[in-house]
């Protein structure tokens, strides 16, 4: 009888190694969320946290379409999204991941056929915003 008790403790060992290295990993990812987030990110990227909001605000007198871009320079449109047509006086709420170095460029456009003029949109994510932050179509540049 006594035998078969010392073999059951054994049996627990496993167990009770495999669910103390679960805890443990779970404490290690709670602090490194904690950790982040007191810096302003979240280990989770859908976080709206990881995110600041702007408002792309078509302020002339008629309607405007705005495109995310490829890169920096807009040589392409980000083929994931479509053209956002903007009314005179509305503005397009949009949501850039933020961080160091980080940043958004949106094509600004009267007409969306290919070889349209184009201006760009340069939404700086560099440091997290505290509130949604104004982005006037008037402010973007040649691109």
């Amino acid at each position: 009888m006594a035998l078969v008790a010392r073999r059951g403790k054994r049996g627990a060992r496993p167990l009770l190694a495999l669910a103390a290295a679960a805890a443990l990993g779970i404490a290690l990812l709670w602090g490194l969320e904690v950790a982040a987030e007191r810096g302003g990110y979240s280990l989770d990227p859908t976080d709206p946290m990881n995110y600041n909001a702007y408002a792309l605000r078509n302020d002339s007198s008629t309607t405007l379409y705005v495109h995310l871009c490829s890169d920096a320079a807009c040589a392409r449109l980000d083929e994931h999204f479509d053209w956002i047509t903007v009314r005179a006086g509305a503005a397009a709420d949009e949501q850039v991941y933020w961080g160091p170095g980080d940043s958004a460029v949106y094509a600004v456009a009267s007409d969306t056929t290919p070889g349209a003029t184009r201006r760009c949109l340069v939404l700086d994510a560099g440091t997290k915003a505290s509130a949604t932050v104004d982005a006037p179509f008037s402010s973007a540049g040649r691109c």
